[in-house]
């Protein structure tokens, strides 16, 4: 091999290597504002009610660390999933409480739309789409690869 053909192929693997690391970043990014949103108010919500206070330190908590694995590595198809879920899980408990309330004395009160909370609400949004895109990039492992496997080698069995 020669010297410029070993350099072409470091490049290629350094541009792969960037265009991997790239979508990691941006939703790691948005995992950690998200994050930091939730934190600036954990405050102000647990002298509401304790409860609120405890929830947004679970939701920040699971934002930090999902912003965290992302930087350290790919995730894989069930982390992507389940990190989706839960950004979209928690646009719709932002979209319940500005659209129908929650629980007052008497009566369901709906929240205003605040910039801080919109703005929290769209990095989730946009972390959640690119959990799923990363998902489908990421390669099948342990268990799904099994049956990937068990249910190809069971069509060549067949002649099919």
């Amino acid at each position: 091999m020669t010297a410029g053909a070993a350099r072409t192929r470091q490049r290629g693997r350094f541009r792969r290597r960037v265009a991997s690391f790239v979508p990691r970043l941006i939703a790691a990014g948005l995992a950690f504002g998200a994050e930091g949103i939730h934190l600036s108010i954990l405050a102000d919500q647990a002298a509401l009610w304790w409860g609120y206070g405890v929830f947004f330190l679970v939701v920040a908590s699971a934002q930090g660390l999902l912003g965290a694995s992302l930087l350290f590595g790919a995730p894989s198809r069930g982390l992507a999933g389940l990190g989706a879920a839960f950004s979209l899980g928690l646009v719709a408990i932002w979209a319940v409480t500005r659209i129908g309330g929650i629980p007052g004395v008497r009566t369901f009160y709906p929240l205003p739309v605040e910039g801080v909370d919109l703005a929290a609400a769209l990095m989730e949004v946009g972390l959640a789409a690119m959990l799923l895109l990363m998902g489908r990039r990421a390669p099948v492992s342990g268990r799904d690869k099994d049956q990937v496997s068990l249910a190809a080698r069971s069509t060549v069995a067949r002649g099919a």
